[in-house]
Order: structure tokens, then C-alpha cells, then sequence
């Protein structure tokens, strides 16, 4: 007997919206609902959270579960760790958000979509929602394959999801170009959809360039059985006004094909989108000077051209490698104090400072920030292993300065989330952190042996510092030996050419950040592997921020996460 499909529904502290999508599905009778509940933005939202716990507990005509956020995570994270919590145990999920509204059948429909195209890798979701702009005028009757995937009322399968939760615009971007996709290939919001600092948008535009660069395709319907922001009620749903993208008055759902199509794009999407979403010139105030500025920045995004050279959002400052060097005494000598200059770590201090008193949403290399960016891949392994486990993780920061994650990653945390943060640091960094920086979740560490009293960590993390050690595959070998369960090593650059051995080379960074040189290498990959080969396994690799030119090469900073073994 195939297992019912879950219905996954994220819901916002909006009572009367949530009240709405659930009658949507009782209606269609959806056997197995799932709710993740957002925790409160503010404070009015504590009654509505309320309101929506005593309409779940109503349903009898289902099972139902409830996952409640304690703090507010917003819609994207929300959408991202929720996927992966529920592919934990489930095959395939149907997703609603609580401001959509569905015609009878849907659930019955995308159901069955995706019992037909479970064992079909090329086919990564299928959706209820679709529009006569970009409907293709010959399939009137029968669903039809895009390559553009939906995000409202939409299914997918745990294989095409799995590395979602890790995927990073830097990256998406950067696999387009390398795949010879073009960023804009199915209209020009896509690349305003991935760089959007809006919450409810950044999870879409990764999930539409996830699909490009897999080269996958999504299932429409023949005419759209969804729609969004509705007024009325679920029997006699209608559009608000949305200007041209406007949906006509839902049909009956399509009969369930006889036939399913066979996993092809339909060739008209492409231009089709490309129509529907052409970039209009702006109008009123936003003419002129502003005008063209905005067309030129946007146009620069969406270019098929690799990435820039260092992809972050800090004060522009110049990376200048020199080298291959033969030693790492050699390119040492090179460089003075390096890391280890209390100038750096008093700017280091001082801009953690701000942080910590909440003058600056965070800090790297001793640059504030007054907007946070979130660091996925960190947030995600976490999330990962807490669920895992069953409890807060122990987090073994190793390098992690004077707590430049932790703090950039602490208001989407709390104690649910970590137990402790312990950061690893040289002795300048223990004694600056223990002095100003210390509190019941973060302390810092010469040695990771002290870092929780015998236990071992949860997650070893080492973001950014690989590269900078004097010996780092002694270093990989003594820290593999402290036992994590899981292994995060994020933004180290490591060659995309196998064959390529370990370089050594001189960074040079100018005084906008401070003015040092360093040491560093770029990896070889299978040599880095076979450090945890005997004692972890690789659950995925991934694109991190940051990409470099180094002797005529793009070299990519590179994620890997590791899950030890059983019984290592």
C-alpha cells in the first residue's frame, strides 16, 4: 500500500488565512497534515498562535502534527528547515502556505503527480498553480512539463529537495554560468528573486534556480487550481488585484490524465516566460538618472559571467595572491605577525563589541555590518543535527575569532537550537573573548579537548580556516580525533581540478579591512577527503561564499559536511 502523501503547511500567525487553507483540505479529505507554526513576530501574534493551535486541534478528520517554532524564523527559514525536518520521514510532501486557497481535487491531483513521477530523477516537483500568460495555447487539457519550478501550491520528492537547505545564490549562480545556463532564461525577475534581502522571497528565487541548474522540470496543470491572497470564501475564490499576472476565475480541477505526459519540457515555456516576465522601463519618479542606474546594476546581476571575485557584501578591498610558493616558511616569511598582530585582534575586538552591544547586526574580519546575512549552510547544519539528536548541539567553532558566527547566527537560534558554543582560538583571542565576550551559551578555548568537559562536540565547525594553517593536515588528523558527530567545513578553497596538488601562496589584503598579509593554500581535494575517509562520511558538498582567481584559475570556495560513522 503506497503511504499517504503529507500535506505540509506553513503557517504565519494569520488565523482567519490558516482557518481557510485548512477547510481547503478537509474538503479534499488530505490524510496527513503537518503544520509548522512560526513563532511570534510580535507581540499581538502570541493570540493568533493561539487561535491557529484551536483550529489544529478540531481536525479530527485527519492525523495531524504540530511543529511550533518558539522563535520567529520568518517565511523562508521557515519553508527550508521545515522540508528538511519533514524529509526525515516522508518520501515526497505537498506544500501550502496559510494565504492560498485551492479548488476541490487539488490535493487528490498533485497527489497522484507525485506517485507517477516518484522514480523520475528529471522531474523535481509538480504544482497546482499555473497562468494563461504562460500556459502553452495547445495543451488545454493535459498538465505539461517547465522548466521554471512554482512556489505556490507545489509537491516535491525528498531526492530532489535533498541540499535545498544549502544552497546559496553565489553558488546557484555560479553553477549556471559553469553549466552554460543563462541566468535569466526564464525571465528577467530571476535574479532579483535570488538576491532579494526580502524573507518570503530569498527561499523562492533559490528554489527556481535549484531546478535550472539540475536541469530540472515541474508538472503545471492544464489551468491553475490555486490561488493567492484571496477574498471570499474557499467555495467562490477570487483573485485580488495582481495587474496583468491576475488569475480568471478557478475552474474545476483538470481530470486525472489517463495518459501522464512524458518528463519533457514543452518547448514554448522558455519564450513564453521570457514574455511574461520581460523587464519593463519604469515610470514617474523613477525615470531618468535612476532610472538607467537601476537597469545597469540589475543587467550586471543577471550577466552569465563567472562570479566577482570575492562575493560579499563587504566595503569593495582588493585580495592579491602571490606565489606558488615552496614552503610554508617560505611564503611566512613573507607576511610579519600575521593573524596573531594585536592590532588585528583589537580590531577584531572592537568590532565584535558592536556587535555584541547591538550597534551592528555582525561582524567578519572586522568589518560591521548593519544588515544580516544569514550563513545557510551553518543555520542548516545545525538545524540538521539538533534534529538528529534530539536536543540543543554542542558547536566546537574552531577559529571562530571572537565569536563572529555565533553572533550571526544567534537571533535565529536560542537555546532549543545550541547548548553551548565553544570557539577555538589562539591565546589573544581566548583571553579578549573570555574578557568581553563570554556568556552562558559562548566560551572560547586553546585546545578542543577543553572545550565541554569531556563530551564531544556535536558539530566541528570550521568555516574559513583551513587554509590558514601552518600544517593542516596534521590539524585535520588531531581535530578528527576529537570524535563530532558532524564535520562543517565552509568557505575554503579547494581546486576544481582533482589533479591539482595543495599550493601555497601570499594573500595580501588591503587596509580597508586592515593591512596584513597571510599565508595560505588551496586545497586538493582528494587529499582533503581522504582525511576523513577512515572515520566520516561525505553527506554533501556545496559552493560557499567567496571565489578567487589564482594562476589563471577560478578557484571556488567550497562546503562539505561530514556525518560520522557508526561505531568510528
Amino acid at each position: 500500500m503506497t503511504p499517504p502523501v503529507p500535506v505540509a503547511v506553513f503557517a504565519h500567525n494569520r488565523p482567519d488565512l490558516f482557518h481557510r487553507v485548512i477547510e481547503c483540505l478537509r474538503r479534499d479529505q488530505a490524510p496527513l497534515v503537518h503544520v509548522f507554526l512560526d513563532g511570534p513576530a510580535k507581540a499581538e501574534d502570541v493570540s493568533a498562535g493561539e487561535s491557529i493551535r484551536q483550529v489544529l486541534a478540531q481536525m479530527d478528520w485527519c492525523q495531524t502534527k504540530l511543529t511550533e517554532r518558539k522563535a520567529h524564523l520568518g517565511i523562508s527559514k521557515s519553508i527550508i528547515l521545515g522540508m528538511a525536518e519533514l524529509f526525515e520521514t516522508h518520501e515526497s510532501a505537498i506544500v501550502y502556505e496559510d494565504h492560498l486557497a485551492t479548488v476541490p481535487g487539488t490535493y487528490a491531483y498533485l497527489a497522484q503527480a507525485l506517485h507517477e513521477y516518484r522514480d523520475h530523477a528529471e522531474v523535481m516537483s509538480v504544482t497546482g498553480w499555473t497562468h494563461p500568460r504562460i500556459t502553452p495555447p495547445d495543451d488545454k487539457e493535459q498538465p505539461y512539463f517547465d522548466g521554471r519550478a512554482e512556489y505556490r501550491s507545489w509537491g516535491t520528492w525528498r531526492r530532489a529537495w535533498q541540499g535545498m537547505e544549502l544552497a546559496e545564490p553565489s553558488s546557484l549562480l555560479r553553477q549556471c554560468h559553469q553549466n552554460g545556463i543563462w541566468s535569466r532564461k526564464y525571465g528577467d525577475d530571476l535574479p532579483n528573486l535570488l538576491h532579494s534581502r526580502e524573507d518570503g522571497t530569498f527561499w523562492v528565487g533559490c528554489w527556481l534556480y535549484w531546478h535550472m541548474v539540475h536541469q530540472g522540470l515541474c508538472l503545471r496543470p492544464p489551468h491553475s487550481m490555486v490561488d493567492y491572497e484571496v477574498a471570499g470564501t474557499a467555495a467562490q475564490i477570487t483573485s485580488s488585484d495582481h495587474g496583468s499576472w491576475r488569475n480568471p476565475p478557478l475552474q474545476a480541477s483538470p481530470p486525472l490524465p489517463t495518459v501522464w505526459p512524458k518528463p519533457e519540457e514543452h518547448p514554448a515555456c522558455v519564450k513564453l516566460w521570457r514574455k511574461a516576465c520581460k523587464q519593463q522601463p519604469s515610470a514617474g519618479k523613477t525615470s531618468g538618472v535612476f532610472s538607467r542606474l537601476k537597469s545597469t546594476v540589475t543587467a550586471a546581476f543577471s550577466k552569465p559571467e563567472p562570479p566577482p571575485v570575492v562575493q560579499t557584501p563587504m566595503p569593495r578591498h582588493e585580495v592579491i595572491f602571490t606565489g606558488p610558493h615552496a614552503s610554508w616558511s617560505e611564503a611566512a616569511a613573507l607576511c610579519g605577525e600575521g593573524y596573531a598582530s594585536p592590532q588585528i585582534v583589537e580590531q577584531v575586538r572592537s568590532a565584535a563589541l558592536r556587535v555584541k552591544e547591538g550597534k551592528a547586526a555582525y561582524e567578519r574580519d572586522s568589518i560591521t555590518f548593519d544588515v544580516l546575512e544569514p550563513p545557510w549552510p551553518v543555520l542548516s547544519a545545525i538545524y540538521r543535527a539538533a534534529r538528529l539528536k534530539g536536543r540543543p548541539v554542542r558547536i566546537l567553532d574552531f577559529g571562530g575569532a571572537l565569536g563572529s558566527t555565533y553572533f550571526q547566527t544567534r537571533s535565529m537560534l536560542g537555546a532549543d537550537w545550541v547548548a553551548q558554543w565553544c570557539v577555538v582560538e589562539q591565546p589573544a583571542f581566548v583571553r579578549a573573548g573570555r574578557e568581553d565576550f563570554e556568556d552562558g551559551t559562548l566560551r572560547f578555548a586553546a585546545e578542543g579537548h577543553d572545550c565541554f568537559e569531556g563530551q564531544c562536540a556535536d558539530i566541528l565547525l570550521l568555516s574559513g580556516v583551513l587554509q590558514f594553517l601552518d600544517d593542516p593536515d596534521a590539524w585535520l588528523d588531531h581535530m578528527i580525533s576529537w570524535g563530532a558527530s558532524h564535520v562543517l567545513v565552509d568557505r575554503t578553497p579547494v581546486w576544481l581540478n582533482d589533479a591539482k596538488p595543495d599550493t601555497i601562496a601570499v594573500q595580501t589584503v588591503s587596509g580597508v579591512i586592515y593591512p596584513v598579509k597571510y599565508p595560505m593554500r588551496f586545497l586538493s581535494r582528494p587529499k582533503f577527503l581522504a582525511h576523513f575517509k577512515p572515520r566520516y562520511r561525505l553527506v554533501t558538498q556545496f559552493d560557499a561564499m567567496d571565489t578567487f582567481q589564482y594562476l589563471g584559475s577560478t578557484v571556488p570556495c567550497q562546503g562539505f559536511l561530514f556525518d560520522l560513522n557508526e561505531g568510528a
